[in-house]
């Protein structure tokens, strides 16, 4: 202890003597210190951070290898959706997702742009993460031409709608429609890489879109 505070004196005296070089001593030091908080934060929020989901040793990304492109990451065409789902067997389940951004109507405030992503019915069960207000997505919601229904993000209802309990059975402008608001979805619930403000059911089926030729 003796030892240590002999070098700090050394060093306080040392800094009075020369106080432009203590200033960028300090200053190098601050900035550093900020960089690597800065970077943890981003290394914890996007690699050490759990996913807001049930067991999320067991939830696994999927996606398709294009030979013609080379590209390994490729998203899956809607009618390779369908083939992978009637013949997987190694998954307890497989849910489909795509984002767009829409434009929130008036609701007595100004419009807003969103995140919108449409899921396959069974998401929420998938991830264990069920609506806390409301219920989920049926199945016969989840067809082309299917009910406009929507599920709020937990953001969204506390923000635009400052967490009204009666929000259940609104009516919600998106784009050109009219959505019913049938549930609220848990904190947190987010995709990697894609901020949700609003769920919506995808209304996708085997035919929706043609299968490539190639």
């Amino acid at each position: 202890m003796s030892g240590l505070l002999a070098d700090l004196r050394f060093a306080l005296r040392s800094l009075r003597r020369r106080p432009g070089v203590s200033l960028a001593v300090m200053l190098t030091l601050t900035l550093g210190i900020g960089a690597n908080t800065a970077l943890f934060s981003v290394v914890r929020g996007v690699l050490l951070r759990p996913l807001p989901v049930a067991d999320p040793d067991r939830v696994v990304m999927v996606y398709q290898h294009d030979r013609i492109s080379g590209t390994e990451r490729e998203p899956f065409s809607v009618p390779d959706y369908y083939d992978l789902a009637a013949r997987v067997r190694s998954l307890t389940g497989l849910a489909a997702y795509a984002g767009t951004p829409m434009t929130l109507g008036r609701d007595g405030n100004d419009p807003a742009r969103v995140n919108a992503t449409g899921v396959t019915h069974g998401f929420f069960r998938l991830v264990g993460s069920a609506p806390v207000l409301g219920r989920d997505f049926t199945a016969a919601e989840d067809v082309p031409g299917g009910a406009r229904v929507a599920i709020l993000s937990d953001g969204l209802w506390r923000g635009r709608f400052l967490a009204d309990p009666t929000v259940l059975g609104r009516t919600l402008r998106l784009d050109d429609g009219a959505y019913t608001v049938i549930g609220v979805a848990p904190p947190r619930l987010e995709l990697p890489g894609q901020a949700t403000d609003v769920w919506l059911p995808l209304q996708l089926g085997p035919a929706s879109t043609p299968r490539s030729r190639h």
